[in-house]
């Protein structure tokens, strides 16, 4: 059981850090010792994955299906080149393919933050008698950190709607800051 958990943690952190360097060094990193690293835990990966029939020797989806998203995120990218398997960059284009829409989750994560901070908020203003002490600390902690975690994930994504949630979160820490004041 915690095996598992471990596991599945380490998969979205291996993914989150793989998304994190494939969006700022971009095709800079096919040429560096970095993209030798990225082979390096891919091919890890992917011996796990046929070691476990997630994946035949062939690269192609195996008998058993992956137990985590991430994880048949990553078989569907293997699956996906696995035509490409003797080409040098190939762990650098599933490292491509199984990232490729971790910036959507970003967006809607922040986005989350913004409904989230706004329940706070009107929470915070339906039950203010009640609000003192712990309750008090608690409502001002979420008041700054909401806007703040949301500001980090707006910031990780890609295209415009990154710029308006970064606005928005940035708008809301401001009304946040006006509350405690």
């Amino acid at each position: 059981m915690l095996q598992k958990l471990l596991s599945r943690i380490h998969m979205v952190i291996t993914r989150f850090s793989l998304y994190s360097l494939l969006k700022s060094k971009g095709s800079e990193l096919k040429e560096s010792k970095t993209n030798v690293n990225i082979s390096m835990i891919l091919k890890q990966y992917e011996e796990n994955l046929v070691q476990y029939h997630n994946l035949n020797d062939d690269l192609s989806k195996g008998k058993i299906p992956a137990q985590s998203k991430n994880g048949q995120r990553l078989v569907s990218a293997f699956d996906v080149n696995h035509g490409n398997k003797n080409k040098e960059d190939f762990y650098f284009r599933v490292a491509e393919d199984w990232v490729k829409d971790f910036g959507k989750k970003m967006h809607q994560f922040s986005f989350l933050l913004l409904l989230l901070f706004l329940i706070w908020y009107a929470a915070g203003l339906f039950l203010e008698q009640y609000i003192s002490g712990f309750l008090g600390f608690l409502f001002i902690l979420g008041i700054i950190l909401i806007p703040l975690l949301g500001f980090l994930f707006a910031g990780m994504g890609k295209e415009r709607k990154k710029y308006i949630l970064i606005a928005l979160h940035i708008l809301f820490l401001f009304a946040g800051v006006m509350i405690i004041l």
